[in-house]
């Protein structure tokens, strides 16, 4: 039971304010009518030594750090313990999400190393291809035959630059560009991804204001938004929208709240 506890503790379950009323912890944290069968508590209540362990609760969510001290009475018998509970599901999940991110990094250079060998590949693929569309009599079985392989092997060669951007190490670095570019070449390698039951209809302006932005970043969210609203399309079919035009926009500010132009993505 507990018998002293901070202000936090307090905080955290007001439905105690007294501790004449507190139940035992496991009531508390575990919502458990009995010990916990790995109760470091109990560790140091037999070996008088203090225990340290991460405790999740499914039951609430949480990851916490718990540790037991104990104190000894004049015998060298356990009188009490000492029970420090931080919450650390916080810091658990910007650790995971570290670990993801080193992960992803890891991917992409696997990623980018395949790519340039199967490049390679496609090289010599689409070399031989045009070999044979030249060697063979026009409208040919063999000629079309030949142009549907350069056909797949461009295709796959837009992937492998897909592949190549992903994985790229970029510095983040921001730089003043004219988003339409960017904005058409995402396209582009959309086309020859997406299924022919997609229609993409693009709508963007040639005049849009510069902005300040990393293009791979850039590329990338066209390329994910994009892959987002295929996905939710039935059966796959629908019409993909990319519009991307100049507005202007009130920019609040202690000097002034003149107008400004911004670039839209949609």
């Amino acid at each position: 039971r507990i018998m002293r506890a901070n202000k936090v503790f307090h905080d955290s379950f007001p439905e105690y304010p007294s501790l004449d009323t507190t139940p035992p912890c496991y009531e508390i944290f575990h919502y458990d009518k009995q010990v916990c069968d790995d109760c470091h508590a109990q560790r140091t209540l037999k070996d008088k030594k203090p225990h340290r362990q991460e405790v999740v609760e499914g039951a609430i969510g949480k990851i916490y750090d718990v540790a037991t001290y104990p104190i000894l009475d004049d015998t060298g018998e356990v009188d009490r313990i000492v029970h420090i509970v931080k919450d650390i599901t916080e810091t658990k999940k910007l650790e995971e999400e570290l670990f993801q991110s080193h992960k992803m990094e890891a991917v992409g250079t696997l990623a980018g190393g395949i790519a340039h060998d199967f490049n390679n590949i496609l090289s010599a693929i689409m070399g031989f291809a045009e070999f044979i569309e030249e060697d063979a009599k026009k409208d040919s079985q063999t000629a079309q035959d030949a142009a549907e392989i350069l056909s797949a092997t461009n295709r796959a060669k837009d992937l492998v630059k897909q592949i190549l951007t992903f994985s790229r190490k970029s510095d983040r670095e921001k730089i003043a560009i004219k988003p339409q570019q960017v904005v058409e070449e995402a396209v582009n390698m959309l086309r020859s991804t997406l299924p022919t039951s997609v229609m993409i209809v693009e709508e963007i302006k040639k005049d849009c204001c510069s902005i300040l932005v990393n293009a791979t970043n850039l590329h990338q969210v066209v390329l994910n938004l994009c892959a987002n609203a295929r996905h939710a399309m039935e059966n796959d079919k629908g019409v993909l929208r990319i519009d991307l035009t100049e507005v202007m926009r009130k920019q609040d500010s202690l000097h002034s709240s003149q107008e400004k132009p911004y670039a839209r993505l949609r």
